[in-house]
């Protein structure tokens, strides 16, 4: 029987191949290491986005009847991106989305996709690494030296990321500090603080979920003051922000944005996002529960047809 190590890096390993070998590795660390799947498949969470790859992972969750638990354990760990996997699951579930029709184009540089495939399946790792590791002082003193070696080795990239950060890209800078969200270091706070003062919206609105995330009461009336902003990049990009969030307190300013006279559609689209993912979230955790249940209901359900 494989280790826990050797199962989850053939997970990760499966996740970066096709579906249907995704699906297949899955199931046998289902079968083999529950407690493994488990945080396998809540690292993975971890990374929502909507891609076909993760609409991949819904898919095999709901198949499963499993969905709905796995969306209640990263509400603990992280409410916004809750909301976000149930908005998918609801845009995607009622269309009977199946594996092969979320396939994406291939990626046309050999290298390069090896390159992608290879920091995915490290940032993947990561989020596994701090779901599972606990209290460093409460690991044997095995574990706590391979963890020196690894977060060591880690660390010597620090000047990288800095460099990162300041990148003339504002695609890179922002990725910088959404990697950071949830972290309530010294060089964090700089960067958050740094990146409110950034010309490009993007950047702006992930240092202010940043600051909000370390529970900086500044970041309520940054993103405030950046919905009135004149240009419709920086009101869109806050009205994301504010429905990231899931705080309540936004809702009547993003209704009267969006009922501005002349108000630009894509501010107006972003806006009633925000408001669905804030009812979704928080303090709409009632709505929230309710597609759960329809999805414990379904699995049920199949279930009760298998019997």
């Amino acid at each position: 029987m494989a280790t826990a190590p050797q199962d989850i890096s053939r997970s990760l390993q499966a996740f970066a191949a096709g579906f249907h070998e995704q699906g297949k590795q899955l199931s046998e660390l289902q079968a083999s290491s529950p407690s493994t799947f488990q945080h396998v498949i809540l690292s993975l969470l971890l990374e929502a986005r909507d891609t076909p790859k993760f609409r991949f992972l819904i898919a095999y969750l709901s198949s499963r009847g499993l969905l709905a638990q796995f969306i209640r354990g990263l509400r603990q760990v992280d409410r916004g991106l809750a909301a976000l996997v149930v908005e998918l699951a609801e845009r995607m579930l009622p269309e009977g989305l199946s594996p092969a029709s979320a396939a994406g184009p291939p990626v046309p540089d050999p290298e390069a996709g090896y390159l992608l495939g290879l920091l995915e399946a490290f940032s993947t790792g990561l989020n596994l690494l701090a779901l599972n590791s606990g209290t460093v002082g409460s690991l044997n003193t095995r574990l706590r030296a391979r963890l020196a070696v690894i977060l060591g080795k880690a660390a010597r990239t620090h000047d990288a990321f800095l460099a990162l950060a300041e990148d003339a890209d504002p695609r890179v800078r922002a990725n910088c500090l959404e990697a950071l969200w949830g972290c309530t270091s010294a060089t964090a706070r700089v960067l958050f603080e740094r990146g409110t003062r950034d010309p490009h919206h993007r950047v702006v609105a992930n240092a202010l979920i940043g600051q909000y995330m370390q529970g900086n009461p500044a970041s309520v009336a940054g993103l405030a003051r950046m919905i009135h902003r004149a240009d419709a990049a920086s009101k869109s990009a806050a009205a994301w922000a504010m429905g990231r969030t899931g705080d309540s307190r936004f809702t009547p300013l993003l209704q009267a944005v969006r009922r501005a006279p002349g108000q630009d559609p894509v501010v107006v689209r972003n806006c009633l996002a925000a408001v669905r993912r804030v009812q979704q979230s928080g303090d709409g955790e009632q709505a929230q529960e309710l597609v759960l249940r329809i999805l414990d209901a379904r699995r049920d359900a199949r279930g009760l047809v298998t019997l």
